[in-house]
């Protein structure tokens, strides 16, 4: 199919043109004759440019997608709000919603604010682990260009969004950030920020709409400002467009960052932001804290008290479990791998089901005769499952309780054919958690992948384009415990 040339209609042209030259007439009103604005005389030719067009659309499409993912998501919560201290993404959560007008589109937003409902940690972590992964060089690639700039906000509006409230996200304590996450903010924090620039130019674009806003100087844009401050109020559409134009050295602050990081030897990459250390060693203290980076970088030379650093590996995976999902994940995990382990039939876990199971007999429990052992597993195995306890994923606690009953019934060397059946349940029950725990241990690879898995995004649908399409070209374990011959040995945690 051959290629269509992108055009404006006559009108939407005069449309723009009108709206530009009547802005202009009004903050003219508020400039002495020396500062006055001129019209954009080129404004017609530039309109007649392809890429002017692509760009306009664009603009469009922006705003037609942020007004419906905001529509989507008050019409999701409207009978079935969100509390406020689980909505860990509160000023950006709507981002992620989808605004095609398919069957796809909607059960994917269901499903995602269905999770974020029981789940807000996991959808949390997804999108920080995406911006604390990102390579800043693609930023830089495309930060001298606004419409690169505008279009790279299309295509990564979660990241930018994300990173533009990185900081008070991470301040935020029902969000459940981990500690070294925290300690490690104001080290990363001017890299991320850096990651919400392009919001800040297409969000200026799409209030005043494209080529509507004239180009001011600093001058200029404070003299109309000081005469008439409203252009600065909060539902201003034109505040941000003032922003840019009092304060344009946004670009070359972040580019500055990005310069003295890579004159200081280290490479623009993916994880840049955790990859990296600077410390300052409080004296009265005794302590380091972390600091910026780039200023680290800076006054190294001229501070004793400063070093810069190359993160270990571990204090990095550390860091990048972000919050609490990481350990909900890994007991979510942990309880597969121990429900296969358990039963033949691989039930979800249950506590109160394997409890309940396993349970005395009726003169056990008439005459209090369950041992010691018993009662001090079962309780580690319940608050190994409760993230409420202080025990929660205490794997040694756990690991040794289930040991302490298992030599307390295997210290002679019984027979389990000889063994009655509750021990028998008993001693299932302690070899699977034993085994789970050796297993998970011996197989850590094993386990961050699926750790990842359970983490990973929601199946993801392509976004709608914002040109329409005739715009554009073609283009198995075997369980042998029941075996009553078996002779019970602990050295190999019972092969199950």
């Amino acid at each position: 199919m051959p290629k269509t040339t992108l055009k404006l209609t006559a009108s939407e042209k005069n449309n723009i043109i009108n709206k530009h030259r009547a802005l202009v007439d009004e903050l003219n009103a508020y400039l002495p004759d020396e500062f006055k604005i001129e019209y954009n005389k080129d404004l017609e030719t530039i309109l007649e440019d392809e890429k002017s067009v692509k760009y306009y659309k664009m603009i469009n499409a922006l705003n037609e997608r942020d007004k419906k993912q905001i529509e989507i998501y008050k019409d999701n919560i409207k009978d079935n709000p969100i509390p406020q201290n689980r909505n860990y993404l509160q000023r950006t959560l709507w981002s992620g919603l989808k605004t095609e007008n398919t069957d796809m589109a909607k059960e994917y937003n269901k499903k995602y604010l269905d999770e974020f409902r029981t789940e807000p940690e996991k959808i949390f972590y997804q999108r920080y682990k995406k911006v604390l992964e990102f390579n800043p060089k693609k930023l830089l690639d495309v930060i001298d260009d606004k419409e690169k700039l505008v279009e790279f906000y299309y295509n990564n509006q979660e990241l930018c969004d994300d990173a533009f409230v990185f900081n008070a996200s991470m301040d935020n304590n029902f969000a459940k950030i981990n500690p070294e996450l925290k300690n490690a903010v104001p080290c990363m924090v001017k890299i991320v920020e850096a990651l919400a620039y392009p919001m800040t130019i297409a969000k200026s674009e799409m209030d005043a709409g494209a080529f509507i806003f004239p180009q001011l100087t600093k001058e200029q844009a404070a003299i109309i400002v000081n005469a008439h401050p409203k252009y600065m109020d909060g539902n201003s559409p034109l505040r941000k467009s003032f922003s840019e134009a009092l304060d344009p050295s946004s670009r070359y602050r972040i580019k500055n960052i990005f310069k003295t990081i890579t004159d200081f030897g280290y490479k623009l990459e993916p994880g840049l932001a955790v990859k990296y250390q600077a410390l300052m060693h409080d004296p009265k203290t005794n302590k380091d804290i972390e600091i910026s980076l780039d200023d680290g970088i800076k006054n190294l030379n001229n501070n004793g008290n400063i070093c810069v650093r190359e993160r270990q590996p571990e204090e990095i995976a550390e860091i990048m479990k972000i919050n609490n999902a990481h350990e909900t994940a890994y007991l979510h995990v942990w309880q597969n791998n121990f429900s296969n382990n358990y039963n033949k039939n691989k039930e979800p876990f249950d506590f109160e089901k394997i409890k309940y199971e396993n349970k005395g007999g009726f003169f056990e429990r008439a005459f209090n005769r369950t041992s010691v052992q018993y009662r001090a597993f079962i309780q580690a195995f319940q608050e190994y499952n409760d993230p409420q306890s202080k025990n929660y994923l205490n794997k040694d606690l756990l690991k040794e309780k289930a040991e302490n009953y298992f030599d307390y019934k295997t210290e002679k060397g019984v027979s389990f054919s000889k063994l009655d059946e509750t021990s028998k349940g008993r001693l299932k029950l302690v070899s699977s958690v034993i085994k789970t725990i050796n297993d998970m241990d011996k197989d850590e690879d094993g386990v961050n992948r699926d750790i990842e898995n359970y983490l990973k995004e929601m199946p993801s649908i392509s976004r709608k384009p914002f040109l329409k399409e005739n715009d554009v070209e073609d283009e198995p374990i075997e369980d042998n415990l029941d075996c009553e011959e078996n002779i019970i040995e602990k050295e190999n945690s019972i092969d199950l």
